[in-house]
């Protein structure tokens, strides 16, 4: 019948420590060792889902991932998800959230959500729209978030309400030299540009990436480093409220020394090349490791299969063809 995705590891290594008792191979234990696993990176401490509490008790595993494209044909034009950061749900969700006001339980507001992948990567977002019409399980993220993911249509993902705070302080590394030069040939001020482009987005997560709009050309940015937390949200619940944040970011090499800005430009992009190429190798290493497993159990079923067709046949013996005497 071949591999039963349902079944577990534990069922598995059951059933093979079965086969050998069966066989009556001796066996020699050994004492495991417990060691401590190795601290996690700063990165992933500073988005670890403890430090952000779940919101309006939100949160769905396995939820389906579609770009707004691929919901065309059922929704409609969504094209205008594309130049937000947003995230859009299937509208029996608004219905969970916001009635939890009318039990006498906390509406937390803003709406903002972290989108975790089954590789780690995080991300974080505002609702976009609840959409009358999206299957319940399924989200809709902009094609550029899904890419700053690593995924794929229809790919799952958990989305989980979260409560963010508000940003204090920015640090960005742009991926090219080009965006200096794009800065420079618009007569803007760079921290203005900056601040007035990372307003527009709802929130910001540590290692994601960000398009910024330099004179009608967009160009991503890194976001290396986040204030009060690793991710925090720009949007507020009062729209006439105005803050400031703080924006840094990695100076220019001197734009007149080609070796110079050589140099940055091969640094940034083997860096955001190395990145891509990970996660593509998680993913493909997932991959062979599910499709391996799936293998063994489909070779074990089948000589398991035979070695009970063979079984049977001796004991049945052969059949002999015989007419009347």
């Amino acid at each position: 019948r071949g591999w039963n995705p349902a079944t577990s590891m534990v069922d598995v290594l059951k059933e093979v420590r079965q086969s050998l008792l069966d066989s009556g191979i001796v066996a020699y234990s050994t004492v495991t060792i417990k060691k401590e696993y190795p601290k996690p990176a700063i990165q992933l401490e500073r988005l670890s889902s403890e430090i952000f509490a779940t919101a309006n008790g939100f949160c769905q595993e396995g939820m389906t991932v579609l770009s707004a494209e691929a919901a065309v044909p059922f929704l409609g034009d969504l094209s205008r998800l594309e130049a937000t950061d947003k995230i859009a749900l299937p509208f029996s969700y608004a219905n969970q959230i916001y009635q939890r006001a009318e039990r006498g339980q906390e509406l937390q507001l803003p709406l903002t959500f972290e989108v975790t992948t089954k590789l780690g990567r995080k991300t974080h977002c505002a609702i976009f729209e609840f959409i009358n019409g999206l299957p319940d399980m399924h989200v809709l993220l902009p094609k550029w978030v899904m890419d700053d993911l690593g995924i794929s249509e229809r790919e799952v993902v958990r989305v989980r309400g979260v409560v963010l705070q508000l940003i204090n302080a920015v640090q960005i590394q742009p991926h090219s030299v080009d965006f200096y030069e794009a800065v420079r040939q618009s007569g803007m001020e760079v921290q203005l540009l900056l601040t007035e482009s990372l307003a527009r987005f709802s929130c910001l997560t540590e290692d994601t990436a960000v398009p910024i709009d330099v004179g009608g050309t967009f160009f991503n940015v890194q976001i290396t480093k986040l204030q009060p937390h690793g991710a925090v949200r720009i949007i507020d619940t009062d729209v006439q409220h105005h803050f400031e944040f703080k924006v840094d970011f990695e100076p220019a090499p001197d734009l007149e020394d080609e070796a110079a800005k050589k140099e940055f430009q091969d640094r940034s992009l083997a860096a955001l090349k190395l990145k891509r190429e990970m996660s593509k190798q998680k993913q493909q290493d997932l991959e062979d490791r599910c499709r391996t497993a799936r293998r063994r159990r489909y070779d074990a079923l089948r000589a398991a299969a035979a070695s009970a067709e063979k079984a049977t046949a001796e004991k049945t013996g052969p059949v002999k063809a015989g007419g009347a005497n």
